[in-house]
């Protein structure tokens, strides 16, 4: 019986005590990283038997394959496409919602966070691989939307390529940033205001800039008030 077919036949109480250790296991990870962290790290305070742990899990690599693929979906699930012709919400907002989405993840969990920016490569080839085929299918939503852009008359003729290493660097180092430190909630709105208009200064051209400064002061009220970790 496989890890997964095996997870599916837990009952309630089984299904509980599994996502218990994985809440523990990203903890340790991301506190000692994978090499140092233990099966005695993972189970200390949890009051599970060790022989328990491997009903659920194969080994301490079977564990953090599983955390760090469903991070990586989380994140992928977080970043739409841009819808240029969306009935009510403008290119701006949609990016910023985007933006939003990622570092509400990262507020929301900032052990899994600082898992995948800083803790999962060089750890072992598969877990390499597995972070840079995330890394490269963003890189290439951004290459096709900055292409698009550049069709479109709306983003300034520019190295496709290079400047998507920088936005997703900058990006990264930002979720490094934010996982690392406890920014105030009400914060993540002004947070991805800046970051779009870090780029938007520079890339888009200048009636698409005007147009976006416009939509700035709706979409930061409309943001008001809102808990950006819901």
């Amino acid at each position: 019986m496989t890890q997964r077919s095996a997870a599916k036949k837990l009952t309630p109480k089984g299904a509980g005590r599994r996502d218990e250790i994985l809440r523990k296991a990203t903890a340790e990870f991301a506190r000692r990283g994978y090499h140092a962290t233990t099966i005695t790290d993972i189970l200390d305070g949890l009051s599970i038997a060790r022989g328990t742990f491997y009903q659920y899990f194969a080994n301490k690599r079977a564990i953090f394959e599983e955390i760090l693929s469903n991070l990586l979906a989380r994140f992928a699930g977080s970043i739409r496409p841009i819808d240029i012709d969306h009935p009510t919400a403008s290119p701006r907002r949609q990016l910023h919602d985007n933006i939003v989405r990622v570092l509400n993840l990262v507020l929301e969990d900032r052990a899994m966070a600082k898992i995948v920016v800083a803790g999962a490569t060089g750890m072992d080839p598969e877990f390499d691989l597995k972070v840079d085929q995330f890394t490269e299918a963003v890189r290439a939503a951004i290459i096709r939307s900055l292409s698009k852009g550049i069709e479109m008359g709306l983003v300034q003729p520019v190295d496709t390529e290079l400047t998507a290493t920088l936005v997703f660097g900058s990006g990264k180092e930002l979720v490094r940033a934010l996982a690392d430190q406890s920014p105030d909630a009400q914060n993540v709105d002004e947070i991805a205001e800046a970051y779009i208009d870090l780029f938007a200064r520079g890339l888009f051209t200048p009636a698409l800039r005007d147009a976006l400064d416009d939509d700035v002061e709706s979409i930061l009220h409309t943001s008001s008030g809102r808990n950006p970790v819901e």
